[in-house]
C-alpha cells in the first residue's frame, strides 16, 4: 500500500458491511484519504435520511466512496438513484 495512490479496502454488498461491522477493520490503515469503499446492493427502498449517516460513518474511515443500489453490472450502469448518491456524498 505504500506505493498506491488509492487502495480499495471494501468492495462488497451493503449487507456484508452491516453484518460484519467492518468499520472497525478500517482503523488499522493510517492514510484515510488513500482508502476507497465501493458499496453495492444498497436496498433500493433505503431513504436518504438513512443513507446520510452511512456516508458520514464511511467518511470517518475512507477518503473515496462509491455507492449504488445495483447488485449486478454496477460498473457498467448507473443506478436510477445515482444523482441522490452523489448529492449525499458531496453534502456530507
Amino acid at each position: 500500500m505504500a506505493h498506491a495512490n488509492k487502495t480499495i479496502v471494501f468492495e462488497e454488498r451493503y449487507n456484508t458491511y452491516v453484518t460484519r461491522q467492518l468499520t472497525k477493520s478500517f482503523t488499522r490503515f493510517s492514510n484515510r484519504d488513500a482508502l476507497v469503499c465501493l458499496m453495492h446492493s444498497i436496498p433500493t427502498d433505503m431513504p436518504i435520511d438513512q443513507l446520510k449517516p452511512l456516508v458520514r460513518e464511511l467518511r470517518a474511515f475512507v477518503g473515496t466512496i462509491f455507492l449504488t443500489d445495483l447488485s449486478v453490472n454496477y460498473y457498467h450502469n448507473f443506478s436510477s438513484r445515482f444523482a441522490d448518491f452523489v448529492d449525499i456524498i458531496t453534502e456530507t
